[in-house]
């Protein structure tokens, strides 16, 4: 699993944990007012609810994240990446339903559904790690057409101290998406922000993982409000908040970039 999604997928388990747990209580009270917390089917909804929903919103930002990483990263995949990656995935769905699991036991104590429990999570883990294997099936499948592999290699280019990448066609998506924004002075800051990462003394991959990011935020910028990728947004504006502790320049860049994105770090 590429280290941003690792990064999105925990700040989205965070965001998503916070505004479950108020759903939760919301889902006793009116169960209760209702007299309903007692029906036997009450424990199969609480995981339809808040397992099954949760989990697939997890996979789905973990794909997604996953196969952006890969359309823009040209290094040779891992013999044992897909291995590595369902098994992440793998131990990822069966952590947080057993969470679910636990909660489930806790609410329903009283009501003796410890079977009905049991059984309603095995089956969700079941049907969400086979749903998970389709769909990383499908991620390889386009790997290996090309479809999400860059067409041109970076290769990494030394000139004295100063270790630079030869970013190709990575570093052509970023300027041209930096062109697109359609905003002079928004503009302006993502080149003076690519600039600065091109000349500072950086690892060749944390520049072009800082690259991707920028080409990440200038795609989200063109978009409507209502569908842009929020979480996302301030993983990849975290990640460049890490690089500005090397690369100071940018530091001042970074909230200009995350306001006019309509987040506030």
């Amino acid at each position: 699993m590429q280290t941003l999604t690792r990064h999105t997928i925990d700040e989205e388990i965070f965001r998503l944990k916070e505004k479950r747990n108020e759903e939760i209580l919301l889902f006793i009270e009116d169960r209760s007012r209702r007299g309903s917390l007692g029906n036997s089917g009450a424990p199969v909804v609480y995981i339809d609810e808040f397992g099954k929903k949760y989990i697939k919103s997890i996979i789905d930002i973990l794909f997604d994240c996953e196969e952006r990483c890969l359309s823009l990263d040209a290094s040779p995949i891992p013999t044992d990446y897909y291995e590595q990656l369902f098994k992440e995935i793998d131990q990822l769905i069966e952590h947080e339903l057993d969470i679910i699991r636990s909660n489930a036991l806790k609410i329903f104590v009283s009501f003796k559904y410890d079977n009905i429990i049991h059984n309603a999570i095995s089956k969700t883990i079941t049907n969400e790690k086979e749903s998970a294997k389709r769909r990383m099936q499908i991620m390889k499948d386009k790997i290996e057409r090309g479809m999400l592999r860059p067409t041109t290699t970076p290769t990494i280019k030394i000139e004295g101290s100063v270790a630079s990448l030869n970013t190709g066609v990575v570093y052509g998506n970023v300027i041209g998406k930096i062109e697109q924004i359609g905003n002079p002075e928004l503009t302006d800051i993502f080149k003076k922000t690519l600039e600065a990462l091109q000349q500072a003394s950086l690892a060749p991959k944390d520049e072009l993982n800082a690259m991707q990011n920028l080409e990440f935020l200038a795609e989200e910028y063109k978009k409507e409000k209502e569908i842009r990728k929020y979480q996302l947004i301030i993983s990849a504006l975290q990640a460049l908040s890490l690089i500005s502790e090397n690369v100071k320049i940018i530091a001042p860049y970074i909230p200009v970039i995350g306001k006019a994105l309509g987040v506030i770090l």
